[in-house]
């Protein structure tokens, strides 16, 4: 039979349209085996990826993000994780790593001993191997002993070395362990008490005595430190790590840890530790205009702290001198700024602009700089130079993240209003776009961890690789990247105090790095328990997260010397005011329960100042009795200069701070980066 001319052509156009297809289809598979998967992919694209990518390394690393978005599921994870832990890369070690943890939840710890063996045969040297020798340990004290030598400053390592309680076998080595690679580990710091006091009945040596000491020091227990020593510190380095913690305290701690300092200066007072100690006493106020001049002569020229203290107590005739001299230190532009502070307070506006542009050549830290620019634009519209004024603050808005100074710059200059705090539709309240982000560590794995939302692990596997390796300082990309691994933990106290000093005293030059430091800056945490609060009592969320972050760090169970608690750190007699019934302090350190009533109490501060800001914030710190004593006509017309005139200067900070994180929260998703980098 003939084949027809329309039968040849039908045939042709389908061949081609396979073709077509199959190339189309092929690169589609292509581009999809190329993607790096993330956080951000859904459950469904996750899914399809895990079911028919052709790239079994695809395959996997979608496996682990399921895997992680879970955990309420141990046999889902169990199905998804089989087959998985192929090859010799470091996948394959987290693989197993998880088949093992999932199966001792199933089964329990002999269900998971195959998995932890085998990943022991496998990767015996992996950071993720810190567990399997942890498991398998329980029964064999060698496999413990390798842990704590391999990974000593794993988590793993950790927990073993506070089980070691034994001391009559294994004499301090459990809390010496602590000491040197975990003071902070939970129950540490018992151990190192129970060690100082001898309740083991054994004696530690010399050299342990001072390890446990500065372990408590760091911990801030100064008075059991000096104790523990059971003599006077014989090393500067050990005088210094006491006294900084002593002079933080009681008044009868503060006389111990001056005491300490006399020591310090009298047998080492050309050290860099005698330097330091003579800081902590002028950065606690600690330091008397007779002690001071009781100092060796030769500490004049060779220690910051003599320079510092010379200038506030006016005995300084060069104080601009001083500051060259002293240039690039954090605690010398705090004295540019308490000098230039008290020029512009006392209106000598031309003494003010010396101080401030003293450092204009120099790379300063983004808050410094923000404050610099800030008060020459207020300077120079007090002098009538409104165009540079506008100038100075234009600049400042458009090249620094949100913050106090560039709201205040847009309020002077009406470009954006700060909006009423409370009697908002906050039922309308979204959340920011909090996309995912790449880590930028150095270790490659620790990104990949993180990429794959396995951030516990990703923490873990930092901690043994970098702490490992006792460098004196961290790039400040690496501390960047471990405030975020501490909060993705839910350790925010810790996460929040070293992103906020690495802003305070580092300037990045990078700036998808700099917008990375100031969001990291301002979580959003206890989003629920937040909108809850904000619905009952009409304040904004981006208020309440403001005051958190500035009063607690975001961490429920912290307490405060005089007995403030909690998120919102109220004080349970201020809280028993808005609740009808019998309050429990212990209630305080319930997220929920703290932010409401915190909420009700600055609701109740904003009516009664009329919805001004600044006047309800300064008194939920100094309380609105103090407040209202500060109240004067440039409370409403220049605000910015009634703040620096409060006397407190905890207030006068928290103020300022607050308003900012409201501003920053305000406008979490402004960059100062056109483009975003992978």
């Amino acid at each position: 039979m003939r084949t027809s001319h329309y039968q040849v052509l039908t045939l042709i156009l389908g061949i081609t349209s396979v073709t077509i297809l199959t190339i189309w289809g092929g690169q589609i598979l292509v581009r999809s085996s190329q993607e790096r998967l993330n956080p951000t992919f859904t459950d469904a694209q996750l899914w399809a990826r895990y079911r028919w990518s052709f790239d079994p390394t695809q395959r996997r690393q979608a496996a682990l993000l399921l895997v992680g978005k879970s955990a309420d599921s141990p046999r889902r994870q169990q199905r998804l994780l089989q087959a998985q832990a192929w090859g010799t890369g470091p996948l394959a070690a987290v693989a197993l790593n998880y088949q093992a943890q999932v199966a001792q939840k199933i089964g329990g710890n002999s269900f998971a001993k195959d998995f932890w063996l085998d990943l022991l045969r496998r990767f015996p040297l992996s950071p993720l191997s810190a567990d399997a020798y942890y498991a398998l340990g329980r029964s064999k004290i060698d496999l413990r002993a390798k842990l704590m030598q391999l990974h000593p400053s794993h988590p793993a390592s950790l927990a073993a070395a506070l089980e070691l309680q034994n001391f009559g076998v294994d004499g301090f080595q459990g809390v010496t362990h602590l000491a040197k690679w975990g003071p902070r580990w939970h129950g540490a710091e018992e151990l190192f008490r129970k060690a100082c006091n001898q309740i083991t009945g054994q004696n530690p040596t010399k050299e342990e005595r001072e390890l446990f000491a500065i372990s408590l020091a760091k911990l801030g227990d100064g008075i059991t430190a000096l104790q523990c020593l059971k003599e006077s510190p014989k090393n500067p380095v050990i005088s210094l790590a006491i006294a900084a913690s002593l002079v933080k305290g009681e008044q009868s701690s503060r006389d111990k840890g001056k005491h300490l300092i006399k020591q310090l200066l009298l047998k080492y007072p050309n050290s860099k530790e005698s330097s330091e100690a003579i800081r902590l006493l002028v950065d606690n106020n600690q330091l008397t205009l007779d002690e001071l001049s009781s100092f060796d002569k030769s500490l004049e020229k060779s220690s910051l702290g003599i320079s510092i203290a010379r200038v506030r107590f006016s005995l300084e005739k060069q104080p601009l001198e001083v500051l060259r001299t002293w240039k690039g230190k954090p605690e010398i532009l705090d004295l540019q700024w308490e000098l230039a502070r008290k020029s512009i307070l006392e209106k000598d506006f031309e003494n003010a602009l010396i101080l401030l542009s003293i450092f204009q050549d120099q790379n300063l830290p983004e808050p410094a700089l923000a404050r610099i620019k800030f008060w020459k634009g207020f300077i120079q519209e007090k002098k009538g130079n409104k165009l540079l004024s506008k100038k100075i603050w234009d600049e400042l808005i458009d090249h620094h993240p949100p913050g106090y100074y560039t709201w205040r710059a847009s309020q002077r200059l009406g470009r954006s209003a700060f909006p009423e705090l409370k009697n908002n539709n906050v039922s309308s309240y979204l959340p920011p776009l909090i996309s995912w982000e790449p880590l930028l560590s150095e270790y490659q794995l620790v990104n990949l961890l993180w990429r794959l939302g396995l951030q516990k692990t990703a923490w873990e596997t930092w901690r043994s690789i970098h702490l490992a390796k006792l460098r004196p300082e961290q790039s400040p990309s690496e501390i960047i990247t471990e405030a975020r691994l501490r909060m993705a933990v839910g350790d925010f106290w810790q996460g929040l105090s070293i992103i906020s000093d690495l802003a305070l005293q580092t300037s990045l030059e990078d700036c998808y790095k700099n917008d990375l430091l100031h969001r990291s800056q301002h979580p959003h945490r206890f989003l629920e328990e937040v909108m809850t609060a904000s619905k009952s009592s009409g304040l904004r969320p981006e208020v309440l997260f403001a005051v958190a972050k500035q009063e607690s760090r975001f961490s429920p169970g912290v307490e405060s010397i005089q007995g403030a608690t909690g998120l919102m750190q109220l004080m349970p007699e201020t809280a028993q005011e808005f609740l009808d019934i019998p309050l429990q302090k212990i209630s305080l350190k319930d997220p929920a329960t703290n932010l409401l009533l915190g909420a009700r109490y600055l609701s109740s501060l904003l009516e009664i100042w009329e919805g001004n800001p600044f006047l309800a914030l300064a008194s939920y710190n100094a309380g609105p009795n103090i407040v209202s004593k500060w109240v004067s006509e440039e409370t409403y017309v220049d605000p910015e200069l009634w703040v620096e005139r409060i006397p407190f200067s905890e207030t006068r900070f928290y103020t300022k701070k607050v308003l900012g994180n409201i501003w920053s929260y305000l406008n979490f998703n402004v960059t100062m980066c056109n483009v975003k980098k992978d």
